[in-house]
């Protein structure tokens, strides 16, 4: 009986997941306009880099608890 429930529970396809991804080299070179082509990207408001982009994006963050807290809500 208990192999019969399991097969119920079989799952096949793609599962969507977040991508999270640090980028770092100096500034200038293109970074975040690299990032912007990705599907539905949203930028941790950590540097100014963005605002010439139109993109999504958190509030720019002043402490590590504000950051923590932007990435605990973008992995949602």
């Amino acid at each position: 009986m208990a192999t019969t429930n399991i097969l119920f529970s079989i799952s096949r396809g793609k599962r969507p997941r977040h991508i999270f991804a640090l980028i770092y080299d100096t500034d200038g070179v293109g970074k975040s306009t690299f990032c912007s082509h990705a599907p539905n990207p949203i930028f941790v408001g950590a540097e100014k880099g963005t605002e010439q982009l139109d993109v999504a994006r958190f509030p720019q963050t002043e402490t590590i608890s504000e950051l923590l807290a932007e990435l605990r809500c973008a992995s949602r």
